[in-house]
Formats: C-alpha cells, sequence, structure tokens
C-alpha cells in the first residue's frame, strides 16, 4: 500500500505541479488476488489525494525475479523522450 512517507513526496510533488506515476514494486511476493485488490486500493488512495498523479496504468515489477522491468524501462524512456521534446528548444 501507500505509506505515509509516499504521501509526503507525492504532497511534495502536488505542491511543485510536478506530475508524476506510481510503480508498484515487490509485485512477486503478492498472489494475484491480492495484487489486484493492492492495486485497486493503491489507485483510488492516490487518484482522490493527489492531484499531480497522471493518471494511466500503474506498472507492476519485481526486482527479484525481473517481472514487469522492461516495460517500466520502457515507458521510462518513453517520457523522458516526450518531455525532451517538449521542453527543449
Amino acid at each position: 500500500g501507500v505509506t505515509d512517507d509516499d504521501h509526503a513526496f507525492m504532497d511534495k510533488l502536488d505542491q511543485l505541479q510536478r506530475p508524476f506515476f506510481v510503480v508498484i514494486t515487490k509485485a512477486d511476493v503478492l498472489t494475484p488476488l491480492q495484487l489486484a485488490q493492492s492495486y485497486t486500493a493503491i489507485w483510488h488512495d492516490v487518484t482522490t489525494r493527489h492531484p499531480a498523479f497522471v493518471q494511466v496504468e500503474m506498472p507492476m515489477c519485481s526486482s527479484r525475479n525481473g517481472t514487469g522491468i522492461i516495460d517500466l524501462y520502457k515507458r521510462l524512456h518513453k517520457g523522458t523522450m516526450q518531455w525532451l521534446v517538449e521542453h527543449l528548444p
């Protein structure tokens, strides 16, 4: 779930009006049902409290077995390239 430290960081991003997205880590620790329930709870928690949250699918990954890491890197690359195109001359 979302910790108090997570919320504090996201609160700061909200104050700065900096868009962000959320990555769900340790996806290998939960059962599929627990993971789905956690995803839903996190989505609700973040979307109702943080206006700077970019409401796109939250990637899930595991550093233990590598699940989702390649997708996460692709998303980060795409977002970085899009930002560069929009903000650099």
